[in-house]
């Protein structure tokens, strides 16, 4: 839709089908980047079109796989006004990780966990 767009391929019985444009409500005109689909069918992305605190954001689209397109900000502290990005989540959703290049971390962009 604009910048860096998010795809999906789908397998079927003889092997990948061609990439995919997930579409104008989670591709906006900027840049969409980074995605993680969770065991839940969550799917977890970075962007700088949608809007959140600055730079770009984690958002979550619950119920992905099952057609569904409703799309949430993470809240502080998964979000903060720098990149956040590279979003993991463990399956039982009790640990996870991101990158970042907020403030007080050791270079550029780093690696937290959670």
């Amino acid at each position: 839709s604009g910048g860096t767009d998010l795809y999906m391929c789908k397998k079927g019985l003889y092997g990948w089908g061609l990439p995919e444009n997930l579409g104008h409500l989670l591709n906006t005109e900027m840049n969409e980047m980074f995605p993680f689909l969770h065991p839940d069918g969550t799917l977890y992305f970075s962007s700088d079109g949608h809007l959140g605190l600055g730079g770009l954001d984690i958002f979550k689209c619950e119920g992905f796989m099952d057609g569904k397109r409703v799309i949430e900000h993470l809240p502080n502290p998964i979000n903060s006004p720098k990149d956040d990005f590279s979003y993991f989540l463990s399956e039982d959703k009790t640990e996870g990780y991101l990158a970042s290049n907020r403030p007080g971390g050791m270079g550029g962009d780093d690696i937290y966990t959670f």
